[in-house]
């Protein structure tokens, strides 16, 4: 089955370097995209040299424009801005995908 994957990655909230702060405002924003589920870990960022804990979240959608959807991007921006972020990387690409039963 084809599957959109997309991949979030983002910083720890700048404002305050909370991780707990940073998590609940993702976890929030995640929590209303994709009421079906997603996956969300945390990572080591290199930005300009400088190493910061950030997180992924990670989704495999059936909706194979979702990535696109003038909506998800507008909620994803805003989600920049309570974040305090530069820039949010979003990848996406198209997979198989298989469920094993």
């Amino acid at each position: 089955m084809k599957t959109l994957v997309i991949k979030i990655h983002f910083e720890m909230d700048r404002n305050t370097k909370k991780e707990s702060a940073s998590l609940h405002k993702i976890y929030k924003w995640a929590d209303e995209i994709f009421k079906s589920g997603y996956t969300i870990y945390k990572t080591k960022g290199v930005w300009n040299g400088k190493a910061t804990d950030s997180f992924t979240i990670e989704r495999y959608e059936k909706n194979l424009k979702l990535a696109e959807d003038k909506n998800f991007i507008k909620k994803l921006k805003r989600l920049k801005e309570e974040l305090k972020q530069e820039e949010i990387i979003i990848t996406k690409f198209i997979a198989d995908m298989d469920i094993i039963k």
